[in-house]
Protein backbone atom coordinates (compact mmCIF):
# COMPACT_ATOMS: atom_id res chain seq x y z
CA UNK A 1 0.00 0.00 0.00
CA UNK A 2 1.04 3.61 -0.53
CA UNK A 3 2.50 5.60 2.34
CA UNK A 4 -0.10 7.89 3.82
CA UNK A 5 0.64 11.55 4.52
CA UNK A 6 0.91 10.68 8.18
CA UNK A 7 3.47 7.96 7.47
CA UNK A 8 5.53 10.33 5.34
CA UNK A 9 5.33 12.87 8.13
CA UNK A 10 6.70 10.23 10.47
CA UNK A 11 9.59 9.47 8.13
CA UNK A 12 10.50 13.13 7.81
CA UNK A 13 10.39 13.86 11.54
CA UNK A 14 12.08 10.70 12.83
CA UNK A 15 14.07 11.48 15.96
CA UNK A 16 16.96 9.52 17.40
CA UNK A 17 17.50 9.18 21.11
CA UNK A 18 20.75 10.82 22.18
CA UNK A 19 21.52 8.91 25.35
CA UNK A 20 25.17 8.32 26.16
CA UNK A 21 26.80 5.11 24.94
CA UNK A 22 27.59 2.62 27.69
CA UNK A 23 30.87 0.78 28.06
CA UNK A 24 29.13 -2.39 26.88
CA UNK A 25 28.03 -0.70 23.66
CA UNK A 26 31.55 0.54 23.05
CA UNK A 27 32.92 -2.96 23.44
CA UNK A 28 30.35 -4.32 21.01
CA UNK A 29 31.32 -1.60 18.53
CA UNK A 30 34.95 -2.70 18.55
CA UNK A 31 33.97 -6.30 17.93
CA UNK A 32 31.55 -5.24 15.20
CA UNK A 33 34.14 -3.13 13.41
CA UNK A 34 36.86 -5.77 13.43
CA UNK A 35 34.45 -8.57 12.60
CA UNK A 36 33.18 -7.06 9.39
CA UNK A 37 36.45 -5.64 8.12
CA UNK A 38 38.77 -8.46 9.00
CA UNK A 39 36.83 -11.65 9.55
CA UNK A 40 33.36 -11.31 8.06
CA UNK A 41 30.06 -12.44 9.53
CA UNK A 42 26.69 -10.78 10.00
CA UNK A 43 26.53 -7.30 11.45
CA UNK A 44 22.79 -7.06 11.87
CA UNK A 45 21.31 -7.21 15.36
CA UNK A 46 18.03 -8.95 16.04
CA UNK A 47 17.02 -6.26 18.53
CA UNK A 48 17.93 -2.64 19.03
CA UNK A 49 18.33 -1.42 22.63
CA UNK A 50 17.81 2.19 21.58
CA UNK A 51 14.14 3.00 21.12
CA UNK A 52 13.23 5.46 18.39
CA UNK A 53 10.26 7.84 18.52
CA UNK A 54 8.18 9.44 15.79
CA UNK A 55 7.15 13.04 16.15
CA UNK A 56 3.75 13.46 14.51
CA UNK A 57 1.98 16.21 16.42
CA UNK A 58 3.38 19.35 14.83
CA UNK A 59 1.41 20.18 11.70
CA UNK A 60 2.86 23.68 11.56
CA UNK A 61 6.40 22.27 11.41
CA UNK A 62 5.52 20.09 8.44
CA UNK A 63 3.80 22.95 6.66
CA UNK A 64 6.76 25.29 7.06
CA UNK A 65 9.30 22.62 6.18
CA UNK A 66 7.65 22.05 2.80
CA UNK A 67 8.95 25.47 1.81
CA UNK A 68 12.48 24.74 2.97
CA UNK A 69 14.02 24.09 -0.43
CA UNK A 70 17.61 23.89 0.83
CA UNK A 71 16.88 21.02 3.25
CA UNK A 72 16.56 17.29 2.63
CA UNK A 73 16.50 13.94 4.41
CA UNK A 74 18.94 11.17 3.50
CA UNK A 75 18.38 7.49 4.24
CA UNK A 76 21.34 5.22 3.53
CA UNK A 77 22.19 1.54 3.74
CA UNK A 78 24.89 -0.87 2.65
CA UNK A 79 24.74 -4.56 1.80
CA UNK A 80 27.38 -7.28 1.50
CA UNK A 81 26.55 -10.79 0.35
CA UNK A 82 28.88 -12.88 2.48
CA UNK A 83 30.40 -10.03 4.50
CA UNK A 84 32.88 -9.53 3.11
CA UNK A 85 31.44 -10.32 -0.30
CA UNK A 86 29.70 -8.74 -3.27
CA UNK A 87 28.63 -5.37 -1.90
CA UNK A 88 26.45 -2.43 -2.81
CA UNK A 89 25.55 1.01 -1.48
CA UNK A 90 22.04 2.44 -1.54
CA UNK A 91 20.61 5.82 -0.64
CA UNK A 92 17.31 7.68 -0.92
CA UNK A 93 16.88 11.44 -0.74
CA UNK A 94 13.58 12.89 0.51
CA UNK A 95 12.24 16.40 0.92
CA UNK A 96 11.54 17.34 4.53
CA UNK A 97 7.80 16.80 3.99
CA UNK A 98 8.43 13.20 2.90
CA UNK A 99 8.31 13.54 -0.89
CA UNK A 100 10.92 11.41 -2.70
CA UNK A 101 13.70 13.20 -4.57
CA UNK A 102 15.79 10.36 -5.98
CA UNK A 103 17.16 6.88 -5.40
CA UNK A 104 20.84 6.01 -5.73
CA UNK A 105 22.70 2.73 -5.93
CA UNK A 106 26.32 1.87 -6.51
CA UNK A 107 28.07 -1.47 -6.98
CA UNK A 108 31.16 -1.80 -4.79
CA UNK A 109 32.67 -5.15 -5.69
CA UNK A 110 34.10 -7.27 -2.85
CA UNK A 111 33.69 -5.27 0.38
CA UNK A 112 32.57 -5.71 3.99
CA UNK A 113 29.17 -4.56 5.23
CA UNK A 114 30.60 -1.69 7.29
CA UNK A 115 32.55 -0.37 4.29
CA UNK A 116 29.34 -0.59 2.23
CA UNK A 117 27.46 1.39 4.92
CA UNK A 118 30.04 4.18 4.84
CA UNK A 119 30.08 4.17 1.03
CA UNK A 120 26.29 4.55 1.03
CA UNK A 121 26.49 7.53 3.37
CA UNK A 122 29.18 9.16 1.24
CA UNK A 123 27.18 8.47 -1.93
CA UNK A 124 24.11 10.17 -0.50
CA UNK A 125 25.98 13.17 0.93
CA UNK A 126 27.81 13.78 -2.33
CA UNK A 127 24.58 13.70 -4.30
CA UNK A 128 22.77 15.98 -1.86
CA UNK A 129 25.55 18.56 -2.26
CA UNK A 130 25.41 18.13 -6.03
CA UNK A 131 21.68 18.84 -5.85
CA UNK A 132 22.40 22.08 -3.98
CA UNK A 133 21.12 21.14 -0.54
CA UNK A 134 22.85 22.89 2.37
CA UNK A 135 20.90 21.39 5.27
CA UNK A 136 20.57 17.65 5.70
CA UNK A 137 19.20 15.13 8.14
CA UNK A 138 20.71 11.67 7.82
CA UNK A 139 19.08 8.43 8.92
CA UNK A 140 20.68 5.00 8.85
CA UNK A 141 20.43 1.64 10.58
CA UNK A 142 24.20 1.25 11.04
CA UNK A 143 25.12 1.98 14.65
CA UNK A 144 28.80 1.95 13.72
CA UNK A 145 28.48 4.73 11.14
CA UNK A 146 25.94 6.84 13.03
CA UNK A 147 27.65 6.65 16.41
CA UNK A 148 31.10 7.29 14.95
CA UNK A 149 29.82 10.38 13.09
CA UNK A 150 28.13 11.53 16.30
CA UNK A 151 31.41 11.13 18.17
CA UNK A 152 30.02 8.49 20.55
CA UNK A 153 32.22 5.68 19.25
CA UNK A 154 35.89 5.88 18.36
CA UNK A 155 37.21 4.95 14.93
CA UNK A 156 39.83 2.27 15.39
CA UNK A 157 40.32 0.41 12.12
CA UNK A 158 42.40 2.09 9.39
CA UNK A 159 39.82 1.38 6.66
CA UNK A 160 37.05 2.90 8.74
CA UNK A 161 39.21 5.93 9.51
CA UNK A 162 39.67 6.67 5.80
CA UNK A 163 35.94 6.47 5.11
CA UNK A 164 35.17 8.38 8.31
CA UNK A 165 37.39 11.27 7.21
CA UNK A 166 35.67 11.36 3.81
CA UNK A 167 32.27 11.50 5.49
CA UNK A 168 33.38 14.24 7.91
CA UNK A 169 34.75 16.31 5.03
CA UNK A 170 31.37 16.12 3.32
CA UNK A 171 29.57 16.86 6.60
CA UNK A 172 31.51 20.10 6.98
CA UNK A 173 30.22 21.31 3.61
CA UNK A 174 26.67 21.51 4.95
CA UNK A 175 25.36 24.50 6.86
CA UNK A 176 23.31 22.14 9.02
CA UNK A 177 24.01 18.43 9.52
CA UNK A 178 22.28 15.89 11.77
CA UNK A 179 22.68 12.12 11.79
CA UNK A 180 20.56 9.64 13.74
CA UNK A 181 20.35 5.89 14.01
CA UNK A 182 16.97 4.23 13.47
CA UNK A 183 15.63 0.70 13.24
CA UNK A 184 16.26 -1.46 10.19
CA UNK A 185 12.55 -1.98 9.51
CA UNK A 186 12.16 1.75 8.89
CA UNK A 187 14.99 1.76 6.34
CA UNK A 188 13.42 -0.47 3.68
CA UNK A 189 13.80 1.99 0.78
CA UNK A 190 17.57 2.42 1.17
CA UNK A 191 17.93 -1.28 1.96
CA UNK A 192 16.24 -2.16 -1.34
CA UNK A 193 18.65 0.07 -3.26
CA UNK A 194 21.67 -1.44 -1.51
CA UNK A 195 20.57 -4.98 -2.34
CA UNK A 196 19.94 -4.04 -5.96
CA UNK A 197 23.41 -2.48 -6.05
CA UNK A 198 25.02 -5.80 -5.14
CA UNK A 199 23.70 -7.14 -8.46
CA UNK A 200 25.67 -4.48 -10.31
CA UNK A 201 28.81 -6.10 -8.98
CA UNK A 202 27.57 -9.51 -10.09
CA UNK A 203 26.89 -8.42 -13.66
CA UNK A 204 29.98 -6.21 -13.93
CA UNK A 205 32.78 -6.90 -11.41
CA UNK A 206 33.57 -3.89 -9.23
CA UNK A 207 30.99 -1.77 -11.09
CA UNK A 208 30.93 1.84 -10.01
CA UNK A 209 27.99 3.10 -12.01
CA UNK A 210 25.60 5.22 -9.98
CA UNK A 211 21.98 4.93 -11.02
CA UNK A 212 19.79 7.87 -10.15
CA UNK A 213 16.04 7.68 -10.62
CA UNK A 214 14.18 10.90 -9.98
CA UNK A 215 10.59 10.91 -8.77
CA UNK A 216 8.34 9.10 -11.27
CA UNK A 217 4.62 9.31 -11.90
CA UNK A 218 2.16 8.20 -9.25
CA UNK A 219 1.62 4.98 -11.19
CA UNK A 220 5.28 3.97 -10.81
CA UNK A 221 5.28 0.78 -8.76
CA UNK A 222 8.69 1.63 -7.32
CA UNK A 223 7.67 4.54 -5.12
CA UNK A 224 5.58 4.58 -1.98
CA UNK A 225 5.18 0.81 -1.73
CA UNK A 226 5.76 -1.45 1.24
CA UNK A 227 7.54 -3.86 -1.12
CA UNK A 228 9.12 -1.64 -3.82
CA UNK A 229 9.84 -3.13 -7.22
CA UNK A 230 12.40 -1.43 -9.41
CA UNK A 231 13.44 -1.91 -13.04
CA UNK A 232 16.57 -3.98 -13.64
CA UNK A 233 19.62 -1.76 -13.35
CA UNK A 234 22.01 -1.45 -16.26
CA UNK A 235 25.69 -0.57 -16.06
CA UNK A 236 27.04 2.27 -18.14
CA UNK A 237 29.80 1.09 -20.47
CA UNK A 238 31.71 4.23 -19.61
CA UNK A 239 31.92 3.33 -15.94
CA UNK A 240 35.52 2.66 -14.87
CA UNK A 241 36.12 -0.90 -13.68
CA UNK A 242 39.05 -3.04 -12.68
CA UNK A 243 38.51 -5.47 -15.53
CA UNK A 244 41.74 -4.15 -17.09
CA UNK A 245 43.34 -2.34 -14.17
CA UNK A 246 44.85 -4.05 -11.16
CA UNK A 247 44.63 -3.37 -7.41
CA UNK A 248 47.56 -2.59 -5.09
CA UNK A 249 49.57 -0.67 -7.69
CA UNK A 250 52.22 1.92 -6.81
CA UNK A 251 52.56 4.70 -9.40
CA UNK A 252 55.79 6.61 -8.79
CA UNK A 253 58.41 8.85 -10.36
CA UNK A 254 60.51 6.31 -12.23
CA UNK A 255 63.48 8.62 -12.82
CA UNK A 256 63.95 9.56 -9.16
CA UNK A 257 66.81 7.70 -7.44
CA UNK A 258 65.21 8.02 -4.00
CA UNK A 259 61.85 6.68 -5.23
CA UNK A 260 63.49 3.81 -7.06
CA UNK A 261 65.53 2.87 -3.99
CA UNK A 262 62.34 2.68 -1.93
CA UNK A 263 60.64 0.55 -4.61
CA UNK A 264 63.60 -1.88 -4.61
CA UNK A 265 63.33 -2.17 -0.84
CA UNK A 266 59.58 -2.90 -1.02
CA UNK A 267 60.05 -5.56 -3.72
CA UNK A 268 62.73 -7.31 -1.69
CA UNK A 269 60.57 -7.24 1.45
CA UNK A 270 57.34 -8.20 -0.32
CA UNK A 271 57.88 -11.97 -0.29
CA UNK A 272 54.23 -12.68 -1.08
CA UNK A 273 54.30 -10.40 -4.12
CA UNK A 274 51.24 -8.40 -3.13
CA UNK A 275 52.36 -5.01 -4.48
CA UNK A 276 52.78 -4.09 -8.16
CA UNK A 277 54.45 -1.04 -9.64
CA UNK A 278 54.16 1.36 -12.54
CA UNK A 279 56.40 4.25 -13.61
CA UNK A 280 54.58 7.56 -13.78
CA UNK A 281 56.31 8.33 -17.07
CA UNK A 282 54.70 5.36 -18.87
CA UNK A 283 51.36 5.35 -20.68
CA UNK A 284 50.23 2.45 -18.52
CA UNK A 285 49.97 4.91 -15.60
CA UNK A 286 47.38 7.09 -17.33
CA UNK A 287 44.29 4.93 -16.60
CA UNK A 288 45.19 4.88 -12.91
CA UNK A 289 45.55 8.65 -12.81
CA UNK A 290 42.24 9.06 -14.59
CA UNK A 291 40.55 6.64 -12.21
CA UNK A 292 41.72 8.73 -9.23
CA UNK A 293 41.11 12.12 -10.89
CA UNK A 294 44.78 13.09 -10.69
CA UNK A 295 47.27 14.74 -13.02
CA UNK A 296 50.91 13.73 -13.47
CA UNK A 297 51.97 16.81 -11.52
CA UNK A 298 49.99 15.56 -8.53
CA UNK A 299 51.86 12.25 -8.51
CA UNK A 300 55.19 13.98 -9.07
CA UNK A 301 54.59 15.72 -5.75
CA UNK A 302 53.22 12.69 -3.92
CA UNK A 303 53.39 9.15 -5.24
CA UNK A 304 50.15 7.22 -5.72
CA UNK A 305 49.02 3.88 -4.29
CA UNK A 306 45.84 2.51 -5.88
CA UNK A 307 44.70 0.00 -3.29
CA UNK A 308 41.41 -0.88 -4.94
CA UNK A 309 38.49 0.57 -6.81
CA UNK A 310 37.59 3.92 -5.26
CA UNK A 311 40.39 3.59 -2.71
CA UNK A 312 43.69 5.32 -3.31
CA UNK A 313 46.28 7.17 -1.22
CA UNK A 314 49.13 9.61 -1.73
CA UNK A 315 52.19 10.75 0.15
CA UNK A 316 52.93 9.44 3.61
CA UNK A 317 49.60 7.64 3.91
CA UNK A 318 50.33 5.77 0.67
CA UNK A 319 53.75 4.71 1.97
CA UNK A 320 52.29 3.38 5.23
CA UNK A 321 49.50 1.54 3.42
CA UNK A 322 52.11 -0.16 1.21
CA UNK A 323 54.23 -1.32 4.14
CA UNK A 324 51.13 -2.63 5.90
CA UNK A 325 50.98 -5.31 3.19
CA UNK A 326 54.53 -6.44 3.90
CA UNK A 327 55.30 -9.33 6.25
CA UNK A 328 56.78 -8.84 9.70
CA UNK A 329 58.88 -7.11 10.80
CA UNK A 330 58.42 -4.54 8.00
CA UNK A 331 54.68 -4.11 8.52
CA UNK A 332 55.36 -2.76 12.02
CA UNK A 333 56.23 0.53 10.32
CA UNK A 334 52.53 1.01 9.60
CA UNK A 335 52.10 1.90 13.28
CA UNK A 336 53.32 5.34 12.24
CA UNK A 337 49.68 5.96 11.32
CA UNK A 338 49.37 7.26 14.88
CA UNK A 339 51.37 10.32 13.77
CA UNK A 340 48.90 12.99 12.56
CA UNK A 341 48.62 13.12 8.78
CA UNK A 342 49.59 16.82 8.48
CA UNK A 343 52.83 16.12 10.36
CA UNK A 344 53.66 13.04 8.26
CA UNK A 345 52.89 14.82 5.00
CA UNK A 346 54.93 17.88 5.99
CA UNK A 347 58.02 15.69 6.40
CA UNK A 348 57.21 13.81 3.19
CA UNK A 349 56.79 17.02 1.18
CA UNK A 350 60.00 18.51 2.54
CA UNK A 351 62.03 15.54 1.33
CA UNK A 352 60.08 15.13 -1.93
CA UNK A 353 60.71 18.73 -2.97
CA UNK A 354 64.48 18.22 -2.59
CA UNK A 355 64.80 14.62 -3.80
CA UNK A 356 66.44 15.44 -7.15
CA UNK A 357 68.95 17.76 -5.51
CA UNK A 358 69.84 15.31 -2.76
CA UNK A 359 69.61 11.97 -4.57
CA UNK A 360 69.74 12.78 -8.28
CA UNK A 361 67.56 12.23 -11.36
CA UNK A 362 68.03 9.77 -14.24
CA UNK A 363 67.21 10.17 -17.93
CA UNK A 364 65.25 6.92 -18.09
CA UNK A 365 63.18 4.68 -15.85
CA UNK A 366 65.69 3.32 -13.33
CA UNK A 367 64.17 -0.14 -13.21
CA UNK A 368 66.03 -0.83 -16.47
CA UNK A 369 69.18 -0.95 -14.36
CA UNK A 370 67.67 -3.83 -12.37
CA UNK A 371 65.88 -6.01 -14.90
CA UNK A 372 65.24 -8.71 -12.32
CA UNK A 373 62.63 -6.36 -10.87
CA UNK A 374 60.71 -5.90 -14.12
CA UNK A 375 58.36 -8.80 -13.52
CA UNK A 376 56.71 -6.77 -10.75
CA UNK A 377 55.97 -3.86 -13.09
CA UNK A 378 52.66 -3.72 -14.96
CA UNK A 379 54.33 -1.50 -17.60
CA UNK A 380 57.35 -3.75 -18.13
CA UNK A 381 56.71 -4.23 -21.88
CA UNK A 382 56.52 -0.50 -22.40
CA UNK A 383 59.69 0.05 -20.36
CA UNK A 384 61.63 -2.55 -22.35
CA UNK A 385 60.46 -1.09 -25.67
CA UNK A 386 61.50 2.41 -24.63
CA UNK A 387 65.09 1.35 -24.04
Amino acid sequence: MYYSAKQLQKRASLKGETSKTSATEKGSMEALELQTVEAGGSTSASTDPLRKHFKVDNEAEVHSSSHDHDSCVLEFDGASKGNPGQAGAGAVLWTVDGSPICRLRKGLGHKSNNVAEYEALILGLEHALKKGYTKIRVLGDSKLVCFQLQGKWKVRHWMMSILYEQAKTLENKFVSFQINHFLREHNSEADAQANLATMLGETEPDATDVIEETEPDANDVGWGKEDPVYPQASVSPAAPTFTLLQPRVVVYDGVCHLCHGWVKWVIEADKHRKIKFCCLQSKAAEPYLKLCGLEKEDVMRRFLFVEGLGLYHQGSTAALRVVSYLPLPYSVLSTLFIVPTPVRDAVYDYVAQRRYKWFGKANHCLVLNHKELLERFIDRDEIIESK
